[in-house]
């Protein structure tokens, strides 16, 4: 594994436990939030791994369908990764989608 893509997975990790304790505390913006990040974060170190590079792009499943041989292997994530896609930007700033997630 390339030192790219383990930098990657540490940071993956690191959101992991955010979320975790995010949710112990009943923060559940920022539960939502440090979820996706970790899951993009791992995305991009499996592409980094397997092709040395990884598309510029905070989306789940653009970073999914990157990689014919990844999206073949983990197509059956695609439905989550859509729905996590969608706490990406409300859950950081208040004025981004009025009404979308309740407070």
């Amino acid at each position: 594994m390339t030192s790219e893509a383990q930098r990657w997975l540490e940071l993956a990790d690191e959101d992991i436990v955010m979320a975790e304790y995010a949710l112990s505390q009943g923060i559940f913006r920022q539960t939502c939030f440090h979820a996706q990040q970790a899951v993009e974060k791992a995305l991009k170190g499996l592409l980094d791994a397997r092709l040395g590079t990884h598309p510029k792009s905070h989306s789940l499943e653009q970073l999914l369908l990157y990689d014919s041989g990844i999206h073949n292997e983990l197509r059956r994530w695609q439905p989550q990764c859509r729905s996590l896609d969608l706490f990406y930007i409300p859950t950081r700033y208040a004025d981004a989608f009025p009404g979308f997630l309740p407070t």
